[in-house]
């Protein structure tokens, strides 16, 4: 299942054989970050490094059943106290996070393994010359995934630890290759590729 979306060449699946054992292992993080009150699990600016793994409460979640996530500290701006983030478990960043919302992660949860891939649709790009998504592309990108069980095809392992992907989603009752679809719908234009399949370091491995 897809578990975040930022854009075509930015979303996060999970493998559904992997579903279980990951819920189990968030219940159990959400159980211990909400029943604990303890000082020592709250980090201070000293306590910062860039890089470091810690647990980072979402703000959206309820102030008495908190949603805690697996994160890694990308900056630090120590005027205002507040770092950007990386969710490791959902493969998505976030900005200006005050560290009131950090707490140190313990290390039976550190050595938890993720059980998520970040990926990309594969042969395709923006049709600006800035390689940039717009809006417009974006909201058609995330509204033909919404909700749907997708099928994904791991084409390549790129160097940025990212898969270069092929997308199929059931949409509308029709089986749909959301890379082609992003480009009949002019959202996005065909990379050529030069490289015959031989010579590329590719996975071809499909999974729902």
């Amino acid at each position: 299942m897809i578990i975040a979306a930022l854009n075509p060449h930015c979303f996060t699946i999970q493998l559904k054989q992997d579903a279980i054992e990951f819920d189990k292992f968030q219940r159990e993080m959400n159980d211990f970050y909400n029943e604990i009150d303890g000082k020592e699990y709250f980090l201070t600016p000293k306590d910062i490094q860039l890089n470091l793994c810690v647990i980072c409460a979402d703000p959206k979640s309820s102030e008495n059943d908190k949603i805690w996530n697996r994160s890694q500290i990308l900056d630090f701006d120590s005027t205002d106290n507040t770092v950007n983030l990386f969710y490791v478990d959902l493969g998505t960043w976030d900005e200006y996070v005050p560290i009131n919302r950090l707490r140190h992660l313990i290390e039976n949860f550190h050595r938890h393994l993720v059980f998520s891939l970040t990926c990309r649709l594969a042969h395709i790009s923006p049709l600006n010359d800035h390689q940039e998504w717009p809006n417009d592309a974006i909201e058609q990108f995330l509204a033909v995934i919404d909700q749907a069980i997708p099928e994904i095809e791991l084409l390549e392992f790129d160097k940025d630890g990212c898969f270069q992907t092929n997308l199929f989603v059931i949409n509308s009752g029709q089986y749909v290759c959301v890379n082609d679809y992003m480009i009949h719908i002019k959202k996005a234009k065909p990379i050529v590729q030069l490289n015959n399949i031989e010579d590329s370091n590719q996975y071809l491995i499909r999974v729902r």
